[in-house]
């Protein structure tokens, strides 16, 4: 049998979204820390307060979904520059600040400060983390505003 020519192995890209519940463990000056079991790690979140649904009191629970950004990176030119990040209500953006043992590190800058986001490698199982993410957050049992 000859040699198979046009298909190549290319790695995945991880798409998302993964859904998950996080529990307040405590308030800090510009986020609230909550954590979620994952099968062998624990996800330590530090979400932005003006990500959350009312920032003056965060939920005791956080239901929490994360995938890759929709959308180009960077606009059509001949220098092509890069996208802002998006920031919504009850959602952020976040890009690839760097790979480490154990997670995957996001920054996004917002006002002149940078909030990080670190993802354990487990959520994106063996396929290759996206450039940009999105984190969308939600209080469990509530209807979206």
């Amino acid at each position: 049998m000859g040699r198979i020519i046009g298909f190549v192995d290319f790695p995945q890209a991880w798409e998302g979204p993964a859904v998950l519940e996080f529990t307040l463990v405590s308030l800090h000056t510009k986020t609230a820390r909550y954590q979620s079991e994952l099968e062998q790690r624990t996800f330590d979140l530090y979400a932005p307060l003006f990500i959350l649904p009312n920032p003056g009191t965060p939920p005791q629970h956080l239901l929490v979904a994360l995938g890759k950004a929709p959308g180009t990176l960077r606009t059509i030119s001949f220098l092509g520059e890069a996208k802002p990040l998006r920031i919504a209500p009850h959602i952020g953006e976040f890009e690839l600040d760097r790979e480490m043992a154990n997670s995957k590190r996001y920054c996004l800058l917002h006002e002149g400060q940078k909030y990080y986001l670190y993802i354990p490698n487990e959520v994106f199982a063996k396929d290759d983390p996206p450039a940009r993410v999105f984190l969308q957050v939600a209080v469990p049992g509530e209807q979206p505003s």
